[in-house]
């Protein structure tokens, strides 16, 4: 069933909630990364840096330590923060692996490492979205949610509620069986009803930039491997170019 043919009443108005102008209300998250940080190699010489109670080499230091404190892996204001318990864990657990480095090829082994560290310290947000890709892997299997900037996306500006408790997310699951639809799908349906709010909803989807997002979700996926099918995990590694013993 096409999304447009299970969500009838109640989402003209969801939409009317979520999108605000040029603006696109955010759902549940499946990173930790902000706006204006986009992956886990940029980390590396600033937790080193704070570590060692240095300056940053970043030209904006009080964003910089502003997104750490979001990804609480710092504490603290711009100059006198500090590695939080997870900062420091995350930042050994690179060095024990050898991915301390700024290098793109280690971006899922960090991003598996942070991930990680946060389940094992319980950090909430980071379980809260390992619950999320959860519910999501039992959808469908993890190779359609990682295919493209689409598919990652969508779910998280699906899930969330209006103030009359309608949620998309939850219509397309119990009503078309958690097929949410594709690109394709979305753009014909906007297109076809000349709806401007569904236009300017789709357009934000199918422009996010990925960044890392992707590499974090392989790597809360590894996680998740590891727990539930063990043996398989070798073989994902390999797939996803990522040495293993």
């Amino acid at each position: 069933m096409e999304p447009r043919n299970a969500l009838r009443d109640g989402f003209a108005n969801w939409l009317e909630h979520i999108v605000q102008g040029s603006r696109v209300r955010a759902g549940r998250r499946l990173e930790p990364f902000g706006t204006s940080l986009r992956n886990s190699a940029r980390l590396v010489p600033w937790l080193g840096q704070t570590e060692r109670g240095e300056a940053l080499t970043v030209t904006d230091r009080v964003q910089a330590v502003a997104d750490m404190r979001a990804m609480h892996l710092v504490f603290g204001e711009y100059p006198s923060h500090r590695l939080t318990a997870l900062g420091s864990a995350t930042l050994a657990r690179w060095r024990e692996l050898g991915v301390d480095n700024e290098s793109r090829d280690d971006e899922i082994a960090r991003c598996a490492a942070l991930f990680g560290q946060a389940a094992r310290l319980g950090v909430g947000e980071y379980l809260d979205m390992y619950g999320f890709w959860c519910e999501l892997t039992a959808i469908r299997p993890a190779e359609h949610w990682l295919a493209d900037v689409f598919s990652l996306y969508l779910p998280s500006y699906l899930d969330q509620s209006d103030p009359s408790g309608y949620n998309p997310f939850r219509v397309l699951i119990a009503v078309a069986g958690g097929e949410l639809g594709g690109e394709q799908d979305w753009y014909h349906w906007a297109g076809t009803e000349h709806d401007k709010l569904l236009a300017t909803f789709v357009n934000r989807i199918a422009k996010a930039r990925p960044g890392g997002r992707r590499a974090f979700c392989q790597g809360m996926e590894a996680y998740r491997i590891a727990r539930t099918e063990p043996r398989a995990l070798p073989g994902k590694l390999a797939e996803w170019g990522i040495p293993h013993d």
